[in-house]
């Protein structure tokens, strides 16, 4: 059927470009109508231009009706049926289902973007995905963590079972390495720099005593020493020594 459309297409494209034509060339004064007249009337047919010019005029006239007749095709909508009942069923398209994927690209970090193809088959929704990730990023680990996010964040929000999922990771933004060793030298300077008032406190630390505040020092109870009983002859032993 398709293939009976698309002939009857290409045979009326044709009639309107010799139509187009031949107005331009009588525009034109080119040719006049009086030629054309005259041309047909020089025309002799035989019997195989006969039998030639019934079928033109029969697949002129199928062509014709099929246009006249021809129905505007309903627009259908692809979607994945997620639930039958016998009341009907409930189904979900596969841009809404695309417009979730995106939902869930936004709430992860590390994929800053997407371009999604989403089909539908007996078995589940099928996702390819080409996601744009930063450099440096340790790419298994991460697209392993994000294809389980995905199909759980898909699954629970569309209620369309996820059953193939297939990445391919690009560069978010391509890597110059003058630019990367700036970016590490400032790194280190910025660093460097704050860590400096910290090394000059611990070198004045040590060449300098340690003063222990008043409320760290422990007074010495009075009832202690009223305590301490002193011997008098230890006393003379050690003045005479």
């Amino acid at each position: 059927m398709k293939f009976i459309d698309r002939l009857i297409f290409i045979i009326v494209g044709i009639l309107f470009v010799a139509l187009a034509a031949g107005c331009v060339l009588l525009a034109v004064n080119f040719i006049s109508i009086s030629d054309i007249i005259a041309i047909i009337g020089k025309i002799r047919i035989n019997i195989v231009e006969q039998a030639i010019l019934f079928v033109a005029a029969a697949v002129l006239l199928i062509v014709g009706l099929k246009i006249v007749f021809a129905r505007p095709k309903k627009v259908k909508i692809a979607a994945y049926t997620i639930r039958k009942s016998e009341d009907g069923d409930v189904a979900v398209s596969l841009k809404a289902i695309e417009n979730t994927i995106k939902l869930a690209v936004a709430h992860y970090k590390d994929i800053k973007d997407v371009k999604l193809r989403v089909t539908a088959n007996d078995a589940g929704v099928s996702i390819s995905a080409k996601l744009a990730i930063p450099t440096g990023v340790v790419l298994p680990e991460l697209l392993d963590s994000f294809k389980a996010y995905l199909k759980d964040f898909v699954e629970t929000h569309t209620g369309a079972p996820v059953s193939k999922i297939r990445f391919i990771a690009t560069e978010y933004k391509p890597v110059d390495p003058d630019n990367e060793r700036k970016k590490m030298a400032a790194k280190a300077a910025k660093a460097a720099k704050e860590s400096a008032p910290k090394k000059q406190a611990d070198a004045y630390a040590s060449t300098h005593a340690t003063v222990i505040p008043k409320a760290e020092v422990e007074p010495v109870d009075d009832d202690v020493i009223d305590s301490i009983d002193v011997d008098e002859d230890d006393i003379a032993e050690e003045q005479s020594v």
